[in-house]
């Protein structure tokens, strides 16, 4: 991992951490069973809050984006795989088949509905689509 992605690591884990809200993240504990721990972001908020930090991305490669994503998946809080999952959804047009194999593991590991139906719908529907698209226009 590089200085740089570290540092914004640390950087969206303050920012995150800024906005902690107890209450909340017992509730939404619960809400899928306490199988993850949560800070208590909202989704609204937690994305406001997360905009700029995406911007840090914008000229990241396939490998990068990738990567960016595993390292959020390792991380306890549940908000950090959402970052992880809207980072892949907002960049999906960067990625291509040669992802599929670390989106099943995404998929697999902490799964649960919301984020297997961000990434199936998103970056994976998408390389599909232009999979079935390439195989189309070069038969």
């Amino acid at each position: 991992m590089t200085n740089q992605f570290q540092n914004s690591l640390n950087e969206l884990t303050l920012l995150l951490q800024s906005k902690i809200n107890r209450n909340n993240a017992v509730h939404m504990s619960a809400y899928v069973k306490n199988r993850f721990l949560f800070f208590g972001i909202k989704t609204l908020e937690r994305r406001k809050l997360t905009l700029k930090w995406w911007k840090m991305f914008q000229n990241s490669s396939e490998v990068e984006l990738l990567n960016i994503a595993n390292e959020l998946w390792n991380l306890e809080q549940r908000e950090f795989h959402y970052v992880g999952s809207d980072t892949l959804k907002k960049h999906k047009s960067m990625l291509t088949s040669s992802a599929l194999n670390t989106l099943k593991r995404l998929v697999i590991n902490n799964s649960w509905w919301d984020t297997v139906d961000n990434l199936a719908a998103h970056p994976v529907g998408l390389i599909k689509i232009n999979f079935i698209f390439r195989s189309v226009t070069n038969s």
